[in-house]
């Protein structure tokens, strides 16, 4: 879990000031709607890209509850702690045909 090392590197590293873990909306349980995804729609995955994204966001949302609190910036910590779910990323094991970057390549 990558997400979660990094997140606890920036525990220990005093001069981190600010965070952006940037996922994809792959990180949402597909139901195969035709409207898009909203934040409080359930993460999920039946692949493992999928699967990963959700878990990130998971993690993400566990550090930002448990150490990096807004409500304790300045208190007890000076990390802002955000995450980005973007559309069309390509990144390893998503071997998908209908995503942007394949798609202006052929």
């Amino acid at each position: 879990m990558g997400t979660a090392h990094v997140l606890e590197a920036v525990r220990h590293c005093q001069s981190v000031r600010a965070v952006v873990v940037v996922t994809t909306d792959k990180c949402y349980d597909n139901k195969e709607q035709a409207q898009g995804y909203i934040e409080t729609d359930s993460m999920g995955g039946f692949d493992p890209y999928s699967s990963s994204k959700g878990a990130a966001e998971l993690v993400t949302a566990s550090y930002r509850n448990s150490f990096f609190n807004i409500d304790n910036y300045n208190k007890t910590h000076q990390v802002l702690l955000a995450s980005a779910r973007a559309g069309n990323v390509i990144g390893g094991g998503d071997w998908s045909e209908d995503r942007l970057i394949p798609d202006i390549v052929q």
